[in-house]
């Protein structure tokens, strides 16, 4: 066994920027590669990410190893080899149904591809990065590597908000709690996971690092293009948030505001005098550089919201809901400008926007949030315990 090598189970290409959790797991890799450690990954083909030919061949920063299962494959092989009982509704990326169980990804043909890998390297770690796959470690006969699961969510809470279903909620956390109880140690980016699974799940240790970035502020006298950005995927809870802002804060609001929306929750944003929507960009540091304010109007959704902390890391105050703000200390909350009525909301905004003294101490208390909970050698301190320790 070598400490320094580590098998990562992450299924997405992390240098996708469009999809904000890898920006988290890129920040992972880097910490490893800081570490010394010869980093394998397995991703997962005909998941949601694209991987370009140009990609595989070149491979990834950072990684010494890409191995690639295709997702897809291992659905139909489980699906034909059991008719009767594999839960096809359980895979929510592939059919819109009510799921009645907890989605296991850890199929018999990625089964016997990770067991290979492992057999041929000298790992002291594996981490896997989503509980879907955390079944690939039942009956898992190495205790001498070290293994890791990183939490960015409870997948029992999100698939309950999703797709309603409350009565299987507790079955869920039950199966979930057993899955991380495979585990030795559990990184988990919000304090509620934490201290869920900290109650439910006996055995492993448990750390909790929150989303981290490196500073990126702008530059001092720079005068930003938009009063507001707001930058996320389409995934459902960003799809609520941003209809409630349009539907019920935008019309209080001055109506000469700019505001900017990047990535593909431009899709549902409506078409509005002076905003203005960008699909895709390679520079989202530039974007946010543009930007007086960000808004975060969630009103549901578990784990971190990499948005915010990415909104600090450059030196932009952010107006946020009170479930924008999952995940953060519960001690650091009072320091952010909320607003869960959409009056509320709409105050706050103006509030910034046209007080520049109340603007710059905002900026300045957030600036030294971030500096001492969220920035990477911060992150790195409790990192440090699962992997030098």
């Amino acid at each position: 066994m070598s400490a320094r090598e580590i098998l990562l189970l992450y299924p997405h290409n992390f240098t996708d920027v469009r999809l904000g959790v890898n920006q988290r797991f890129a920040g992972i890799i880097g910490y490893l590669n800081e570490s010394g450690f010869a980093i394998d990954l397995l991703a997962m083909r005909n998941f949601k990410s694209k991987w370009p030919a140009e990609t595989i061949k070149k491979g990834l920063p950072g990684i010494r190893n890409l191995y690639l299962y295709d997702h897809s494959a291992g659905l139909k092989s489980a699906f034909i080899r059991n008719l009767t009982s594999f839960d096809f509704a359980a895979n929510r990326n592939l059919l819109g149904k009510k799921i009645t169980s907890l989605p296991d990804y850890s199929f018999n043909g990625l089964r016997k591809m990770f067991d290979r890998i492992v057999a041929a390297h000298s790992y002291g770690f594996i981490l896997i990065s989503y509980i879907q796959w955390a079944k690939l470690l039942d009956g898992f006969n190495h205790p001498e590597i070290r293994k890791v699961l990183t939490i960015e969510d409870s997948l029992s809470t999100s698939l309950v908000e999703q797709f309603g279903n409350d009565r299987l909620q507790a079955a869920f956390l039950e199966e979930e709690a057993r899955r991380v109880m495979l585990f030795d140690h559990v990184v988990c980016i919000s304090m509620e996971e934490m201290g869920l699974f900290s109650q439910k799940a006996k055995g492993p240790g448990f750390h909790y690092v929150p989303v981290f970035l490196d500073p990126n502020p702008r530059r001092i006298g720079t005068k930003p293009e938009y009063d507001i950005l707001f930058a996320g995927s389409d995934h459902p809870s960003n799809q609520r948030g941003i209809r409630w802002f349009f539907d019920r804060v935008f019309p209080l609001m001055p109506p000469d505001l700019k505001i900017l929306c990047v990535g593909s929750i431009v899709q549902f944003v409506p078409d509005k005098v002076n905003v203005v929507k960008i699909g895709f960009t390679d520079d989202l540091h530039a974007l946010y550089h543009k930007a007086r304010l960000t808004i975060n109007p969630l009103l549901d959704g578990t784990g971190m919201k990499v948005k915010l902390v990415e909104s600090l890391a450059h030196g932009v105050p952010v107006v946020t809901t009170t479930a924008g703000l999952s995940g953060i200390r519960p001690e650091l909350r009072h320091h952010f400008m909320v607003g869960d009525k959409p009056s509320e909301f709409a105050a706050a905004i103006d509030r910034l926007i046209s007080d520049n003294g109340l603007y710059l101490d905002y900026s300045e208390n957030l600036n030294r949030i971030f500096n001492e909970h969220f920035t990477t050698e911060v992150a790195a301190r409790t990192l440090d315990t699962i992997f030098t320790g």
